[in-house]
């Protein structure tokens, strides 16, 4: 699931930066892999997600993740306050499954919808769909049970 939400911001800051010129490159994290193993009964619970080493303006989106017991994930993505000026209230929602893997957090993406009904956040619903890959794994750099860094090889 972490990666829906590194695709949504990702898509968001492209559309809103395309016009401005290049498209912005993301600054490699660089802190250090301090977790050998994952221990999932510490990432099970609710968490506020921001990104380290944000594009532009990614984290002035509000982003919550919550990772359940059984297995399953779900996500919300609400849009910064600029974007809802502009194109109205949207929210999205996305769910799936997660495993630990070693090291590493492997989700898969079950689905992802729009869930006010605005026309344009179906669309960017859909392009955002077609460019998610369906399973994605993320490397766990720290772990506690107050912070979590996810750190991704593509992004």
């Amino acid at each position: 699931m972490p990666k829906l939400i590194t695709c949504l911001f990702l898509f968001a800051s492209i559309c809103l930066l395309s016009a401005c010129g290049t498209t912005p490159k993301r600054t490699p994290y660089s802190g250090p892999d301090q977790v050998g193993e994952v221990d999932a009964s510490l990432l099970v619970g609710n968490w506020k997600i921001s990104v380290l080493n944000p594009i532009a303006e990614e984290n002035s989106s509000t982003v919550t993740q919550t990772f359940n017991q059984d297995g399953t994930w779900t996500s919300t993505v609400i849009p910064p306050a600029e974007q809802t000026a502009q194109f109205g209230e949207l929210q999205y929602e996305g769910h799936g499954n997660w495993q630990v893997n070693g090291d590493a957090v492997v989700s898969q993406l079950a689905g992802m919808k729009e869930t006010t009904g605005n026309k344009f956040g179906g669309m960017m619903q859909a392009i955002v769909s077609a460019l998610i890959p369906k399973e994605s794994s993320a490397n766990v750099y720290e772990q506690t049970d107050s912070r979590i860094v996810f750190v991704h090889e593509s992004t």
